[in-house]
């Protein structure tokens, strides 16, 4: 990852904790959602993926689709190493050409959701 790219992260992640405190869903997401763009600009996707799930699930919390406690025991299953990192499935031998594309999709697929979520939330008054 680029220099500049791993310090916005890093500002971000700060960034989310402070927004996780004060139970701002809405800004927690986004900021989710941009740690995650800056992984997938990497090639980071497995970590891009994680935090657009993340984002998604804030989202959900905003439409009142979801309670808060879900993205909490997320957090907290995600911190003690619970959630497996969402890796590729496995998949028969194919060429490393073919692995890749299958994650950059698989990865944007991801982000469509959240974007989804996101754009539901501005036209909808999500909070």
């Amino acid at each position: 990852m680029r220099k500049k790219d791993a310090l916005a992260v890093i500002d971000l992640a700060e960034t989310c904790s402070i927004f996780e405190q004060a139970f701002n869903y809405k800004a927690t997401g986004v900021c989710y959602n941009n740690m995650a763009n800056f992984q997938y600009k990497n090639e980071s996707y497995n970590m891009a993926i994680k935090n657009y799930d993340s984002a998604i699930l804030l989202a959900e919390v905003c439409l009142h689709e979801k309670k808060p406690e879900v993205f909490f025991n997320h957090l907290q299953k995600d911190l003690h190493g619970h959630i497996e990192s969402k890796k590729c499935p496995n998949l028969p031998d194919i060429s490393p050409s073919a692995r890749h594309y299958f994650e950059v999709t698989r990865a944007h697929r991801v982000y469509q959701r959240a974007m989804c979520k996101y754009k539901e939330m501005r036209y909808h008054g999500g909070t």
